[in-house]
């Protein structure tokens, strides 16, 4: 392990609302223990861009739910979860904000640990979710914040955090989670590309993953689209699962 080198995260993205903060936690403890459904989850935060508050959703929940616990009483559990964290919506844009908070806990289970290990905003920590990251190179630690100054497009921002990130003393990994690969756009890929070339001055390794519910050719397909492609890993359902076994 080389001390000079170090990776930091330290939570800084706002919470969401209670309630959905709840259910992100539940589903990253329940993903702590290996599971047989990732392909059928990823399906549900697919399907759920059809779900709005206006629409039916409790209908649309039972459907769902009948489908997912078919015949696998092993399955109740998260069932219930994801259909009362849906329930408990009151807006479309939670409902949003919720598919992809779903995404980042099956992502952080996977990995090992509730978000409530990693929603702390006084520690600096090995791992992080919605986390400012603090690079360390040559006794001197820089805090990475992207600034935008082409505003190329109405959602070109300065960003300053990832969705989930840690660093085993070696080597670093960087998620960027998306329900769909189409909502990866230009503020995502700026930060990530940036990102890059500060661990590279830094010479210190690392990988940098764009996540989605979809398969990781969606994926892929959209990262070349941004001429990225040989800078970011695709991953996709099909990736989770092994992830997870």
């Amino acid at each position: 392990m080389d001390k000079t080198k170090d990776v930091k995260f330290k939570r800084k993205d706002y919470p969401p609302a209670p309630h959905i903060l709840d259910s992100i936690e539940k589903v990253s403890k329940h993903f702590e223990t290996k599971r047989d459904y990732i392909y059928e989850f990823c399906g549900m935060v697919q399907a759920s861009k059809r779900w709005r508050v206006s629409r039916r959703l409790s209908d649309s929940l039972k459907i769902w739910k009948a489908q997912f616990i078919k015949d696998k009483p092993n399955r109740f559990e998260i069932a219930d979860i994801i259909e009362d964290a849906f329930l408990k919506c009151t807006s479309d844009d939670e409902i949003d904000e919720l598919r992809g908070g779903l995404l980042e806990a099956l992502l952080i289970g996977i990995k090992g640990g509730g978000v409530s290990s990693l929603n702390d905003y006084q520690s600096y920590l090995n791992r992080g979710w919605g986390a400012k990251v603090y690079l360390t190179a040559d006794n001197h630690t820089r805090g990475i914040y992207y600034e935008c100054n082409k505003k190329e497009t109405d959602g070109c921002t300065n960003r300053s955090t990832v969705d989930y990130g840690e660093w085993d003393g070696k080597l670093s990994n960087f998620y960027e989670c998306k329900a769909s690969p189409n909502s990866i756009s230009c503020k995502e890929v700026m930060y990530m590309d940036f990102l890059r070339s500060e661990l590279d001055k830094r010479d210190i390794a690392h990988n940098i993953h764009f996540v989605s519910a979809e398969a990781k050719l969606s994926v892929k397909l959209k990262l070349d689209s941004w001429g990225a492609h040989s800078s970011f890993i695709p991953v996709g359902y099909e990736d989770l699962k092994e992830m997870a076994n």
